[in-house]
């Protein structure tokens, strides 16, 4: 299963931890993977390393002005409308519980967003476990703990709209993803992803491995098992499940953006519903 690109636009990415050649090295597999060289990219994907803040002598922190206005200029150069800055610890220099601090990210991506109109993503790094920390909370089963431990000071989780994370089982090579417009919907779906050898990730799309994702709470795998095998209406299969899925707007979320989108429902002409696993 693939996911189009829906239409081309201007990206910039601030790489402010890896080396610039790795990079470079990535991004020339990911487009031999995909049948392109660099010439495909045109000039909509604007590469800034932390190399590129050493040769100006720009410490990279979203506490330094000198900072702000090189990233600044460097949207009025581009004008993007994706924005990806890798990773919160270089530019919190590691204060991640400090709420002042994150507070002063926040207000840097929300005037970057209200001045030039961009959508900014800041990733974080997931702490390096170890043998002991089998408790720790995964993404799969809570989505919720797995972001608060990540973020370090909950004002971060707080401060943007949509959450999205990835976290690859060691055992199973396979890789959650979390995608949710939590703020917005108070909403989120997993997805199972592989990565192939030119870095770029492919949707799994098993039914017994779906089913799981679907279905990852009490209440959801009751309400699978209260939906009707025979055809239904969007009424017959909320009537049916109502008793563990009380709201009708947590109903359609889950039957469109989980059954449906992992290809466990389909949509018939009539606008019924139909079990296909």
């Amino acid at each position: 299963m693939k996911y189009p690109i829906r239409r081309k636009c201007n990206v910039a990415g601030f790489f402010l931890e890896d080396d610039a050649r790795e990079i470079q090295d990535r991004l020339k597999r990911m487009l031999r993977g995909c049948g392109h060289d660099s010439s495909a990219l045109g000039n909509r994907f604007m590469v800034i390393t932390r190399q590129d803040f050493m040769k100006a002598r720009i410490p990279i922190s979203i506490s330094d002005t000198k900072f702000e206005k090189f990233v600044g200029d460097r949207f009025r150069e581009h004008k993007p409308e994706l924005a990806i800055f890798d990773n919160l610890a270089q530019m919190v220099q590691g204060d991640y519980s400090n709420s002042k601090v994150i507070h002063k990210l926040a207000q840097f991506s929300w005037n970057l967003t209200h001045k030039h109109n961009t959508a900014v993503l800041v990733s974080a790094h997931p702490k390096k476990r170890t043998n002991n920390q089998h408790a720790s909370p995964t993404l799969r089963d809570d989505p919720e703990g797995f972001f608060e431990e990540v973020m370090g000071s909950s004002h971060f989780v707080n401060s943007f709209g949509s959450l999205w994370g990835l976290e690859r089982d060691a055992d199973s090579d396979e890789t959650i993803f979390v995608g949710g417009v939590q703020r917005y919907l108070g909403q989120q779906s997993l997805t199972v992803l592989t990565k192939n050898d030119d870095d770029w990730f492919e949707v799994v799309d098993e039914p017994a491995c779906n089913l799981k994702l679907a279905c990852n709470t009490n209440s959801r795998k009751k309400a699978w098992k209260l939906l009707p095998d025979t055809p239904f209406s969007f009424t017959e299969g909320f009537d049916a499940v109502k008793t563990v899925m009380k709201s009708k707007s947590t109903f359609h979320y889950w039957l469109n953006n989980s059954l449906v989108r992992l290809n466990l429902v389909e949509v018939q002409s009539n606008d019924h519903y139909q079990k296909k696993v």
